[in-house]
């Protein structure tokens, strides 16, 4: 997880008033690969092991497997393009299985950094520019930070207004498959569609 990155991040728990404090065990290129996250409202603390953080709200089980639906060829490409963003810095949220194309993107996108937010991120391997982690009940970062987010389409309905939240004022969210019915953002305060096919769908936000 990228040292930078804790700067932005709440805790789940209590909510966006309330930031983290980082207690770092191991740090390795600016990324922490051992450590802990504490909240000094409810002092809580969310672990960090083998660069990848724990971010959910008690009570914290182990991790269940998670089954992720497929990704249209050249999704990482598709989704650099849908953000619209040509250079760093920044910070990108990539929700669910989109995340496996977080590092693609990284590389292809100097100077940002990708939050991988997904159960199955904590057995995906480490790599530049990703910052893996799990989170609940929301995202756990301030509002108005992030400069773009790309999740599944079904997952609308648990992350929509949370990714709308999170994102820049007109910045842009990527969203990859369909959802489980309908279109739900469609006529949504505040989004407006940029592009809808099959595999792709690109909104901005307002």
């Amino acid at each position: 997880m990228n040292v930078l990155l804790t700067d932005i991040l709440v805790c789940p728990r209590c909510g966006t008033d309330f930031g983290l404090i980082l207690l770092s065990h191991e740090t390795a290129q600016r990324r922490v690969r051992e450590g802990e996250l504490g909240c000094p409202n409810c002092r809580d603390r969310f672990p960090i092991r083998d660069g990848f953080g724990d971010l959910r709200a008690p009570p914290r089980h182990a991790l269940e497997e998670e089954t992720l639906p497929s990704l249209p060829p050249r999704a990482g490409l598709a989704a650099a393009a849908g953000l619209g963003v040509a250079e760093g810095p920044g910070v990108f949220v990539f929700l669910g299985g989109v995340g496996r194309v977080a590092g693609e993107v990284a590389r292809a996108v100097s100077g940002i950094e990708v939050a991988a937010v997904s159960a199955a991120a904590a057995g995906w391997p480490a790599e530049p520019g990703v910052s893996r982690m799990v989170s609940r009940p929301g995202i756990p970062i301030r509002s108005g930070r992030v400069r773009g987010v790309a999740m599944d389409a079904y997952l609308w309905g648990r992350w929509g207004e949370e990714a709308l939240r999170v994102l820049v004022p007109r910045s842009r969210l990527v969203l990859f498959g369909s959802p489980q019915e309908g279109t739900p953002w469609k006529g949504h305060e505040g989004v407006r569609v940029l592009l809808e096919d099959e595999s792709v769908t690109v909104l901005t936000s307002g």
